[in-house]
C-alpha cells in the first residue's frame, strides 16, 4: 500500500480515537475555556502525512502479517506520541502555529488581554498539559493494542525505547541552542535519537515484532532507519537553507533565527573565515528581514557548508540502498525499503 492510500485508510480511524478522548476530557475538565485548548489538538491532529503508523503498516505487510487491524491500532498510539511531541515542541519554539492552525499555547492565551511573562507561562503551562494529556492517551492506545499477544511485551520495550530516545535527542537539541557550537560527532548523536529512530527505526522494529520477524530483520532496521533517517533531516535542514519561502510554502530560515545546530552549522563553525563566522552570527539565533536570506546562504555556500551537506545525505542515502539489500532480508522487505528511499530522496519540500 502506498502512502497516500493509506492516509485515507487511517485518517478515519485516527480522527475517531482522538475525537471520543478529546470528549472524555473535555467532560472531565468541565470547564468551556479549557475545553477549547483540549479541542484544538484535534485541529492540530488533522495536518501531518502520518509516515510513522504508515511504516508500521507498510512493514507489517510486508512480513506477511496476518492482522492489519492490529498494526493500524499500534499506528494509532504511534501518531498519537507524535502529536504530543508536537505540542511540546512548539512550546519549546515558542510557535504560534502547527499545520497552519493556533498551537495550544497561543489559543490559551487568546482569550486573556494581558500579554506579560506571567500570562505566557500559564499558556505555554496549559500547553505542557495538554501534550501530558496526549502522552497518556498514546501510551493507552498502544498498551490496549498489544494485550493477550506474545510479542506484547517485547512490542512494549521498543515502544518505550522509541520514547526515552525521542526525548533524549530532544534534550540535546534544547542544550545546543545556548551552546556557542557544536561538533559534527554531537549533532549526528541528536540526528540518531531525534529523527532516525523515532521516524524510521523503531516503527519499523515494532512492525517487525508485531509480524514475528527474526532479530536479522530487526537488525537491518537498526541500519536502514539510522542511514534513512540521518538522510531524512539533513535533506531538512538543506531544505531551510536553500529553499525560498514561495518554495517551500511556509518561512525558511527558521533554525538560522532560532540559533539550532545542525550538520550545516556544525561544518561552517569549523570551517568558515573569522570574518565570515562572525557576520554568521550576526543573523545565528536572532531575527532577521528576508532580505538577509541571499546573504546568509552565501556565506554557508563559500564555507562549502551546503555542498558538505548534500554529500552526507547523499552517502545517508547510499547506505540506506545498501541496508536494503542485507543478506537475509526477504525479498518483500527490501523492495518496500528501497521504494522507501526513492520516496524519501525524491522530496522537494
Amino acid at each position: 500500500m502506498d502512502l497516500v492510500s493509506f492516509q485515507a485508510l487511517f485518517n478515519a480511524r485516527y480522527f475517531k480515537v482522538i475525537d471520543e478522548r478529546i470528549d472524555r476530557a473535555v467532560s472531565i475538565v468541565a470547564d468551556e475555556a479549557l475545553a477549547g485548548n483540549i479541542r484544538q489538538l484535534g485541529v492540530i491532529a488533522r495536518g501531518g502525512k502520518r509516515l510513522r503508523p504508515y511504516l508500521v503498516y507498510a512493514m507489517y505487510e510486508a512480513l506477511g502479517g496476518e492482522n492489519p487491524e492490529l498494526a493500524l491500532e499500534v499506528g494509532v498510539g504511534i501518531e498519537l506520541f507524535h502529536l504530543f511531541c508536537l505540542v511540546h515542541d512548539d512550546v519549546i519554539d515558542r510557535a504560534t502555529t502547527r499545520h497552519g492552525a493556533s498551537t495550544i499555547q497561543a489559543m490559551a492565551a487568546s482569550g486573556v488581554n494581558a500579554s506579560d511573562v506571567a500570562t505566557q507561562h500559564n499558556a505555554d503551562s496549559q500547553a505542557i498539559l495538554a501534550g501530558d494529556l496526549v502522552f497518556s492517551w498514546a501510551y493507552e492506545q498502544t498498551v490496549t493494542s498489544l494485550v493477550g499477544l506474545p510479542t506484547a511485551d517485547t512490542s512494549r520495550q521498543v515502544f518505550s525505547r522509541m520514547i526515552d530516545e525521542v526525548v533524549a535527542g530532544q534534550m540535546i537539541d534544547v542544550a545546543l541552542l545556548i551552546r556557542e557550537a557544536a561538533g559534527a560527532d554531537v549533532i549526528e548523536r541528536k540526528l540518531l535519537l531525534k529523527t532516525a529512530t523515532y521516524t524510521f527505526t523503531r516503527p519499523l522494529e515494532l512492525a517487525t515484532v508485531l509480524a514475528g520477524g527474526d532479530v536479522v530483520i530487526r537488525q537491518a532496521c537498526e541500519e536502514f532507519g539510522a542511514a534513512l533517517g540521518s538522510a531524512f533531516q539533513i535533506q531538512d535542514d538543506l531544505f531551510d537553507i536553500v529553499l525560498t519561502s514561495e518554495a517551500a510554502g511556509k518561512p525558511v530560515m527558521n533554525d538560522i533565527r532560532e540559533g539550532q545546530q545542525t550538520t550545516i552549522t556544525a561544518h561552517f563553525f569549523a570551517t568558515a573565515s573569522v570574518a565570515d563566522q562572525a557576520t554568521f552570527r550576526q543573523y545565528f539565533g536572532q531575527s532577521f528581514e528576508a532580505s538577509a536570506e541571499e546573504d546568509i546562504r552565501g556565506l554557508l555556500e563559500r564555507a562549502g557548508s551546503l555542498e558538505e551537506s548534500r554529500r552526507a545525505c547523499a552517502d545517508y542515502f547510499a547506505a540506506a540502498r545498501a541496508a536494503a539489500a542485507a543478506p537475509g532480508l526477504p525479498e518483500p522487505v527490501s523492495t518496500f525499503f528501497i521504494n522507501l528511499v526513492s520516496l524519501v530522496e525524491g522530496r522537494r519540500k
